[in-house]
């Protein structure tokens, strides 16, 4: 694979993760029960974290002078704006793994490039982090106002 067909791969991998669920939800609003504040944070931490793999694969098409497509979010995500928590957690972990796929097949395809699967690996390492935790948050039971309060 030459340069121009990898920077274009690296490209389609960081649109994945820049325009993913997960990333979505932090622009969008959903509806968060009060006892679902603490969940949200986590969540934004986790937005940010995603976003690092984003920022890494960018360096490195910056750095090769490639032009970098941001894309654009898919259309059917304006249909959950103001959906729960809840649901949108279990709809990100499905687009998360369906995005790790993706990572997978890019770094399978890399071949020799040394600098590119180096990136794409460290992004599989933290998409895999963030399907953990997106599993972690959607198993965590709601915290009643009783267990909130010391």
């Amino acid at each position: 694979m030459n340069h121009i067909q990898q920077n274009s791969l690296l490209n389609d991998v960081l649109v994945n993760l820049h325009r993913s669920l997960l990333q979505y939800m932090g622009e969008c609003s959903p509806w968060v029960p009060v006892d679902e504040s603490e969940k949200m944070e986590q969540v934004k931490e986790l937005i940010r974290f995603q976003h690092s793999a984003v920022i890494q694969i960018e360096e490195l098409l910056e750095f090769r002078r490639t032009p970098v497509d941001f894309g654009l979010y898919p259309v059917e995500y304006t249909d959950l704006q103001f959906l729960s928590l809840s649901y949108l957690l279990k709809e990100s972990l499905l687009d998360a793994k369906a995005d790790e796929k993706i990572i997978l097949q890019a770094i399978e395809d890399s071949f020799d490039d040394v600098d590119a699967k180096s990136r794409l690996n460290q992004a599989l390492e933290i998409q895999q982090e963030v399907i953990a935790n997106l599993e972690l948050l959607i198993s965590k039971p709601k915290t009643s106002p009783q267990q909130t309060t010391s």
